[in-house]
C-alpha cells in the first residue's frame, strides 16, 4: 500500500526504483581478524563509524589502517574513491563520500553508483533525508541494524533527468556548505573561549607579579580557597526518583539544563506536596548554580528565573556566598579544564562519571577580587555570544535545509535546468 502510494505522488519525469538498480556495486566491508598485527600495518585507509561522524560529509582520512593482506584475509574490499559510504549496524543512516581509496569494516557498506543513472550527491541527500523513517526497517538482534538486502531494496524517488538530479543536489549542497562554515566558526570560537579560560583564570588581568600555590601560580592578589569555604551551601536533590505528575512543580535533571535556555514544556513535573518536602532539604533560588554530577559531568547553569522547581541527585546546587565570588564567575570555573584537570586527578580510572558532593565541596577555586572577577566575566561572556548567535545561524539553516530537502527530494518543488 505504501509503494502504491509513492508512486501516486510521484511527479512527472521522476521514477520509483530501488538503491540497489542505481549502484554498480553494494556491498559491505569486513574486519581483519586483530591477532594478526601484520594485517594492521598497511597504509589502506580502513574506515569506521566513528571515521564518518567525525569527518561529515567527506572522508579524507582515517583513525586505522590495514595491510594489503588484511584486505585479502578478510571481506573488506577497497571502495573506489567517490563512492558513498552507509553505516548499517548501531548507528545507522550515517552517510559520507569518501575521498580516497578505502576499506570499511563490517558496519559500513560501500556503494558505488552507476552514473548513467543516478548523481552520487542525489543519492548522497536521498539517504541524509531518510535517515529519521529507518526505524520501521530495522532488524532487531542485540543492536539495531539494517541487512545489505534492506538497503538494496530502499526505495528511491529519482527524477529521470541526471541534470535535474544535480541541479538539486548542488542547491542542497550550498546549504550544506553554510552549515559547515558556520559550524567551524563555532568550533574556532569555542576553542578561543577554552583558550581565554586557561589564561584568565590562572593569570588574572594585567598581572606582572604571581605567587606559588599547591596547584600552580596566581596573581599575588588572588587566593585559592576550597569551594566550601566560599559557599553558604553545597547539596544535591532527592536520592529517589519522584513520582511524576502531569502538573505541579517543574522537577529538573541533567538532561534538562544541557541547552541555553530550559525547554520548561518538555520537563518533568511532580506534585506541590512532594515539592514541598524535597525543598527543606534543597531550596534552588535565584543566583545558585546547578553543577551536574553524575552522567555527564561539568554542565553548568546559574539559576536565572524566579519559578520554583526541584532538582535530582544528578545535579548539585552550590550557593555562593556574595562577598566571595560571583555566581557567573564560579559557573565560568566550574566548567573549564582547571577544574575539570582536578576531576580527572580524583579519579583513578582516568574517567569520571560520578562526583561526590564531599569531591565538589573539596575543589581548589582561584578566587579574584569581586571588581576582577566581573571583567573576566564580561570577556567570556562577549565570547558567549558570538557561540550563541552562530549557533542559532545554524539552527536556521538546518531547518531550511530540512525543507529543502523534503520539497526538492519529493519533486513538490521543480528546479529550472
Amino acid at each position: 500500500m505504501e509503494t502504491q502510494k509513492l508512486q501516486q505522488n510521484i511527479p512527472s519525469g521522476w521514477r520509483l526504483t530501488s538503491l540497489g538498480s542505481l549502484a554498480t556495486k553494494l556491498k559491505t566491508g569486513g574486519t581483519p581478524t586483530s591477532t594478526n598485527k601484520s594485517f594492521y600495518e598497511g597504509e589502506i585507509p580502513f574506515v569506521k563509524i566513528d571515521d564518518m561522524t567525525t569527518s561529515g560529509k567527506h572522508v579524507a582520512s582515517t583513525n586505522s589502517h590495514i595491510s594489503e593482506e588484511g584486505l585479502k584475509n578478510s571481506s573488506a574490499w577497497l571502495v573506489p574513491k567517490d563512492s558513498i559510504l552507509y553505516s548499517i549496524y548501531a548507528t545507522v543512516g550515517e552517510v559520507s563520500i569518501n575521498s580516497i581509496d578505502v576499506a570499511t569494516n563490517q558496519a559500513i557498506m560501500g556503494i558505488v553508483v552507476d552514473e548513467k543513472k543516478a548523481s552520487r550527491d542525489y543519492l548522497y541527500q536521498y539517504l541524509l533525508s531518510i535517515k529519521s523513517s529507518l526505524r520501521k526497517h530495522f532488524k532487531e538482534t542485540t543492536q539495531k541494524n539494517l541487512t545489505s538486502q534492506i538497503v538494496r531494496e530502499l526505495e528511491v524517488i529519482i527524477p529521470e533527468s541526471i541534470k535535474e538530479q544535480q541541479k538539486i543536489a548542488e542547491i542542497l549542497g550550498m546549504v550544506d556548505e553554510d552549515i559547515a562554515k558556520t559550524q567551524e566558526v563555532i568550533k574556532a570560537t569555542e576553542k578561543l573561549k577554552r583558550g581565554l579560560m586557561q589564561q584568565l583564570f590562572t593569570r588574572g588581568i594585567g598581572h606582572i607579579k604571581f605567587k606559588k600555590a599547591e596547584i600552580g601560580e596566581i596573581p599575588t592578589e588572588w587566593n585559592f580557597k576550597k569551594l566550601s569555604k566560599i559557599t553558604k551551601q553545597i547539596t544535591d536533590g532527592t536520592h529517589r526518583t519522584p513520582n511524576y505528575t502531569e502538573e505541579g512543580t517543574p522537577f529538573l535533571r541533567v538532561t534538562d539544563i544541557q541547552t541555553e535556555n530550559i525547554e520548561w514544556s518538555n520537563v518533568k513535573y511532580i506534585s506541590l506536596e512532594e515539592h514541598a518536602e524535597l525543598i527543606k532539604r534543597c531550596n534552588p533560588q535565584r543566583g545558585d548554580v546547578l553543577l551536574s554530577k553524575n552522567g555527564t559531568i561539568g554542565i553548568t547553569k546559574v539559576i536565572d528565573w524566579d519559578r520554583e522547581f526541584s532538582i535530582f541527585v544528578s545535579l548539585c546546587l552550590i550557593k555562593p556566598e556574595p562577598k566571595e565570588i560571583l555566581s557567573e564567575y564560579l559557573c565560568e570555573i566550574l566548567r573549564s579544564d582547571f577544574i575539570l584537570s582536578q576531576v580527572r586527578k580524583r579519579s583513578k580510572q582516568g574517567t569520571v562519571t560520578n562526583l561526590h558532593l564531599e569531591e565538589i565541596r573539596d575543589f581548589d577555586i582561584p578566587v579574584p577580587p569581586i571588581p576582577e572577577q566581573k571583567i573576566i566575566i564580561e570577556i567570556l561572556s562577549a565570547v558567549d555570544k558570538k557561540i550563541s548567535v552562530n549557533k542559532k545561524l545554524k539552527e536556521k539553516l538546518t531547518l531550511l535545509k530540512k525543507g529543502l530537502m523534503q520539497d526538492l527530494l519529493s519533486g513538490n518543488k521543480r528546479v529550472k535546468i
